[in-house]
């Protein structure tokens, strides 16, 4: 019974998190149906803690793909030859990742909406992007130097296997707009 409360209340903090309201009226719980047991068919897909399951996760919108995306593929076509300057000279408004030269710059903006399922503008005004009037950009700026700050640390934490381990958007977010359970 205590194993059934803690996890009606871990569903109800989860939906009450996504919605950003009051959470959902209690449902009663009901036991499911038992199955006769079969054998397996296929072995389980395994894959590496924190991958997620591609079986499972929704698939990201074609124009979520940095090499396909039609706004990333617009704006390398326009600072052609200018790939390889800092983003800072090439771009208005750059506050963060200024170390990226504007082609790299281009392309993690792509990854952004790969990793969050978003799209440009979901943080740009189409077409104004150093327009500061969506706040998802700050959002997205504070996210970014969040993990900044969580690879910094990561590299002196004793124990971890490889000296490249690093998290990103990808990491939490899986795709989603907010951070998956």
């Amino acid at each position: 019974m205590m194993r059934k409360l803690s996890l009606f209340a871990l569903v109800l903090c989860a939906a009450s998190c996504k919605s950003g309201g009051t959470p959902p009226a209690p449902q009663p719980i009901t036991q499911p149906a038992a199955r006769p047991a079969a054998p397996p068919t296929a072995p389980p897909q395994t894959s590496a803690p924190g991958a997620g399951n591609a079986a499972t996760a929704p698939a990201a919108p074609v124009d979520t793909n940095p090499a396909l995306n039609g706004q990333v593929q617009n704006q390398l076509r326009a600072i052609a030859g200018r790939e390889n300057e800092p983003a800072t000279a090439v771009f208005k408004n750059v506050q963060v990742l200024k170390s990226l030269t504007a082609g790299q710059f281009l392309r993690m903006m792509g990854s952004f909406t790969r990793a969050t399922g978003g799209r440009c503008s979901t943080c740009h005004v189409a077409g104004d992007w150093p327009n500061e009037t969506k706040p998802q950009k700050q959002v997205a700026r504070q996210m970014v130097e969040m993990v900044e700050v969580v690879n910094t640390r990561i590299k002196g934490i004793q124990g971890i296997r490889g000296q490249d381990a690093r998290v990103g958007c990808f990491t939490c977010h899986r795709g989603l707009a907010q951070p998956a359970p």
